[in-house]
């Protein structure tokens, strides 16, 4: 089965107040419901369930126990610090071993050198850090 792609633009959210209905309800024109599902004049009425993000169950306990945006925000930050510091330790501890393990192999080629340094370390470690805050 191949679906359809269409490019959409959202150009405004309604909200009902009923968070498991603007969690779910999508609207779109008809005749792009029809483009999208091959079905010219036969869709009348088009219901999509948006995927909710996985934190969103989170996030309404922890506002429903008084925390506020700020504290969240927070909460989800530290999580994509202590990832990433686990990601990043792990990653120089594979590293490591594969540079060592590269080492001990002889090659027939003049002029190859592994370089190792800590500021290698340091500059991936950065990126690492910097990625894993972004994707929080």
């Amino acid at each position: 089965m191949q679906g359809v792609v269409l490019k959409a633009r959202v150009v405004g959210v309604f909200r009902t107040g009923i968070t498991s209905l603007d969690a779910g309800v999508a609207y779109a024109l008809l005749a792009k419901a029809q483009v999208v599902l091959e079905r010219p004049n036969v869709v009348n009425q088009l219901r999509l369930r948006l995927a909710e993000p996985e934190a969103a169950r989170d996030i309404a306990i922890m506002k429903s126990i008084g925390f506020r945006e700020r504290d969240i925000l927070s909460v989800f930050l530290l999580q994509g610090l202590l990832v990433g510091a686990a990601g990043t330790l792990l990653g120089w501890l594979l590293g490591f071993l594969l540079f060592a393990f590269m080492g001990s192999l002889r090659f027939e080629i003049e002029g190859f050198v592994l370089h190792r340094s800590p500021a290698h370390y340091a500059l991936s470690g950065a990126f690492a850090l910097a990625a894993s805050l972004l994707a929080a």
